[in-house]
């Protein structure tokens, strides 16, 4: 579901034709603009994902190095919301010449739950790694649900699809 949600958001991107571009450094898999300094990768959550439930939600495995990298360094940047004044809010920002373009972004997640009945998702920007999981955010940007029943399909390839035959999704082995 991970690699097929993030090759999706990928393709989606692309096509719009405004600089998206895949980001591997590390392996870290995300899709991002280097001009708006912006990544997006994608994560599973609880079962709070979506919702305005009793608590934010967590992240449902601990998340490694890079993610924490990400996660602080999205508090170097001004005003980090993805919405509003944020060319102005990233622009401010200098670039770190010791980072690749996909790694000096603010990284958003797209935090995805699936259960019985629904599929629920949210855009959202992590304020702390704590324990690995993510609890706490700084904005979140719920997605209405989509119904189980009849929301997966195979993915056909298009002639529109602006991957230029770059794999969607890759992970390197040890």
């Amino acid at each position: 579901m991970w690699a097929e949600t993030l090759a999706g958001l990928r393709r989606q991107l692309k096509k719009l034709q405004q600089g998206w571009s895949i980001g591997r450094t590390g392996n870290y898999e995300t899709v991002y603009s280097e001009e708006k300094r912006l990544a997006f990768a994608v994560v599973a959550g609880d079962k709070y994902t979506g919702t305005r439930g009793k608590r934010h939600p967590k992240l449902t495995r601990r998340r490694g190095p890079k993610t924490r990298e990400r996660v602080e360094r999205n508090a170097e940047f001004v005003q980090p919301t993805l919405w509003g004044d944020i060319e102005g809010a990233r622009s401010a920002q200098p670039q770190s010449s010791d980072l690749t373009p996909d790694e000096d972004c603010s990284t958003w997640f797209l935090v995805v739950h699936a259960d019985d009945d629904e599929i629920r998702l949210e855009v959202s920007l992590a304020r702390d790694l704590g324990d690995g999981l993510v609890g706490e955010w700084v904005e979140r940007i719920l997605i209405p649900p989509i119904p189980s029943s009849g929301a997966v399909a195979p993915i056909e390839s298009d002639e529109d699809d602006d991957d230029d035959g770059e794999s969607m999704v890759f992970r390197a082995t040890s």
